[in-house]
């Protein structure tokens, strides 16, 4: 069985690479993995660290987070990394995993609205892989709230911001 590829079907917000179980589909234009994690993700592929890990990551959909972030007049606290992805759906849960397991201690998941994801379902898929993180983490006596995703829209950086800082206070960067 090998997956058949359909270009003008294709609208290359990673959801198939993130829930392919041989990790087989690769994109050329995938984000850079979180730094220090050797995890090969099907969203992400195998990754060589160049820099250190940071203690609070944010996985930003480019349709939500990121233009939110981009938004923000306040800068983002120091220790804090961004990885923008093309949809909330495309984020695997061995790349959330990989990057605990790095030496990250907060991880924050920003994606679109519920029903107003522009790849259809990405919220819904992160929510998902948001749970199934959570109960991994509960497994190993790890605190689920290690682990946030916040549904947000394009105009509510202040939110993110907020969200953001609240990460960085609890046990975060700073």
């Amino acid at each position: 069985l090998s997956p058949i590829p359909r270009p003008l079907a294709c609208e290359a917000c990673g959801q198939c690479r993130a829930v392919c179980p041989a990790l087989a589909i690769q994109d050329r234009d995938a984000p850079p993995a979180p730094p220090r994690t050797r995890v090969k993700s099907a969203r992400t592929g195998p990754y060589t660290p160049t820099r250190d890990i940071q203690p609070v990551t944010i996985f930003a959909c480019r349709n939500s987070g990121g233009p939110a972030l981009r938004a923000t007049r306040e800068a983002l606290p120091q220790g804090v990394a961004v990885v923008e992805v093309p949809c909330g759906g495309a984020i695997h849960e061995l790349t959330v995993l990989g990057t605990l397991l790095a030496g990250g201690k907060r991880v924050l998941l920003a994606t679109c609205h519920p029903d107003a994801c522009a790849h259809h379902d990405g919220d819904h898929q992160c929510a998902l892989r948001v749970e199934r993180v959570r109960a991994t983490l509960r497994n190993f006596g790890l605190p689920p709230t290690t682990v946030v995703h916040l549904s947000l829209s394009p105009a509510e950086p202040a939110r993110l911001a907020a969200a953001v800082q609240a990460l960085c206070t609890e046990g975060g960067a700073q």
